[in-house]
């Protein structure tokens, strides 16, 4: 019996413990507000000034196939009115230049760069288009994904991260 009673009182007083570091729910909300409203800004700013590099981790096509490319050094550069990009592409093709690479690749100017927000989402939406010789380009991007759509091949979505570029590059 006194046993019973030791294990009893043992597990009261770890449970007040236990609840006592816990964050309440407002706390939690608030935590999660604060490191969204500082992911935010740091966003804008990179994309603002039109300098920044969007790695690619996962794609998917138009008609729903999806592909981890995680660590193959797949990218989207963007820097002072220039675009670099190294994109892989699988999905249908209207027309295939003589040629042209397998997958989106570019480094050229760009021809229209614009930045909207949405301050309620903490999103940045930025739309860009690029021409090269033979097809053109339109990317569109939020937080953590691009969509390209293609003069020659269907949309494909990707999803990464954004950040800031290095001096080197």
């Amino acid at each position: 019996m006194k046993r019973i009673k030791k294990v009893v009182v043992a597990l009261l007083v770890l449970g007040l413990s236990v609840n006592s570091f816990a964050q309440t729910k407002k706390e939690k909300k608030e935590a999660k507000l604060a490191k969204s409203e500082a992911e935010y800004k740091a966003l804008k700013s990179l994309v603002e000034p039109g300098s920044f590099r969007f790695d690619a981790e996962n794609m998917s096509t138009a008609k729903g196939l999806h592909r981890n490319i995680q660590g193959d050094n797949y990218f989207l550069k963007v820097d002072d009115g220039n675009s670099e990009a190294s994109l892989p592409y699988f999905g249908v093709a209207q027309s295939a230049g003589f040629g042209a690479s397998s997958g989106i690749e570019f480094n050229t100017a760009i021809e229209d760069y614009g930045v909207t927000y949405d301050d309620k989402k903490r999103r940045a939406v930025i739309k860009m288009n690029v021409k090269t010789s033979d097809e053109s380009f339109t990317a569109t991007g939020g937080i953590s994904s691009v969509s390209v759509t293609s003069s020659r091949r269907n949309r494909i979505s990707y999803d990464g991260k954004i950040t800031a570029l290095k001096k080197n590059e």
